[in-house]
């Protein structure tokens, strides 16, 4: 237990002098002062490096000039726009004479804030991948099964397909069958009707009456009916 508990130990102290290193690297940035507002104890200074953004409002900051570590001014963020910083130096003489900034002058810069700012951010980074990882195993698993569903459907609807074609081709051949039987039906039906009409003017042709006289009525007189 001792050994695992100092192996964690020295692991601990290990990563947390990582993450110092990384801060002690990431913390330094430059920039190019671009307007003195002696005033005000203002400087807008132009800043043209991605990691930027992690600068935020009230970050306090150190600046120098290349090689004059020693000389070192401490001011605050103020305000912030595209590419550019706006630092309020609090003691802004003592400044001018150690570090000698004017306007156009490139100056480094350190802030712990920053550091500190881009170490939560990739805490942050780490969160949101494994979340992501996360989240793209499931897409991948719903995925997976909406593919397996989609393969239903379509050997759902093939095996359907093939059922209504069976189905119509059988369809076909009872209606062929049964359009041939009505076929025949209706000739023997029209040679009956024929075979009828003509018996009937047979029939005609040669029917007997019961007598051959007729009468004969020549007047609206009744009695003057007779049969000739």
């Amino acid at each position: 237990m001792r050994f695992i508990f100092f192996f964690t130990l020295i692991f601990n102290i290990q990563l947390e002098a990582s993450k110092i290193s990384d801060l002690d690297r990431s913390g330094v940035f430059s920039g190019r002062i671009s307007q003195i507002e002696r005033e005000q104890q203002r400087l807008r200074v132009r800043l043209d490096f991605a990691n930027a953004k992690f600068i935020q409002l009230n970050d306090e900051i150190e600046m120098w000039h290349e090689g004059q570590t020693k000389n070192k001014c401490k001011v605050k963020v103020v305000g912030k726009e595209n590419h550019y910083v706006q630092l309020r130096v609090p003691q802004y003489n003592r400044c001018v004479n150690q570090v000698g900034f004017t306007v156009g002058s490139y100056i480094l810069f350190s802030s712990r804030d920053l550091e500190f700012n881009m170490l939560r951010a990739r805490e942050m980074i780490e969160l949101l991948l494994k979340k992501r990882a996360v989240l793209a195993a499931e897409l991948k698993e719903k995925k997976g099964k909406l593919e397996e569903v989609d393969g239903q459907i379509n050997g759902i609807n093939s095996e359907y397909d093939q059922r209504i074609q069976e189905i119509e081709k059988e369809r076909e051949q009872v209606l062929g069958n049964m359009t041939e039987k009505r076929v025949l039906l209706f000739e023997d039906l029209r040679d009956d009707e024929l075979t009828i009409g003509d018996i009937d003017y047979k029939l005609e042709r040669f029917r007997v009456q019961s007598e051959n006289m007729s009468i004969d009525r020549w007047s609206l007189d009744p009695e003057l009916h007779f049969k000739k």
